[in-house]
């Protein structure tokens, strides 16, 4: 019972929201890779927006590699995409590179690779980062493909 007499009602459990698809690069990608939150990632992204979920894009025995995405809010036709590259392996692998091509009505900015070199063990150490503008936003889905 509270001070004025009656009975204190229940606490409700709050709604369950639906995961947003429309940042998020398992649409870009396909069903079949896995988001995981990210862990001691700072602040946000370039556009000031919180970080979203980590999407595995590509994983084998020695290297994972995974992304985050996010969309400009003053021109959502613009992606900011950026790749984390992990190495798995217990020695450092050398030449790392990421090729990325797009639709026509897309424009690709790459920015270069933070290092060609992947230490071993090391977890997101090596960082690239990419704009993709889609003229057709609405239309016609982001698609890319990549090359490790």
């Amino acid at each position: 019972m509270d001070i004025f007499g009656s009975t204190p009602a229940q606490p409700q459990p709050a709604p369950s929201m639906p995961a947003q698809s429309d940042n998020n690069l398992m649409d870009v990608f396909g069903g079949g890779m896995t988001p995981s939150a990210p862990s001691g990632m700072p602040g946000g992204d370039i556009f000031g927006q919180p970080q979203q979920s980590y999407v595995q894009i590509f994983e084998d025995g020695s290297i994972k590699i995974e992304c985050t995405m996010n969309r400009n809010p003053m021109n959502p036709q613009e992606h900011q995409i950026k790749v984390f590259f992990s190495n798995k392996a217990s020695s450092a692998i050398d030449n790392v590179s990421l090729q990325v091509a797009v639709q026509k009505y897309m424009k690709l900015t790459l920015s270069p690779i933070s290092s060609s070199r992947c230490e071993a063990g090391s977890q997101r150490a090596v960082t690239q980062d990419m704009q993709i503008a889609n003229s057709e936003d609405g239309k016609k889905p982001l698609a890319i493909k990549i090359k490790v």
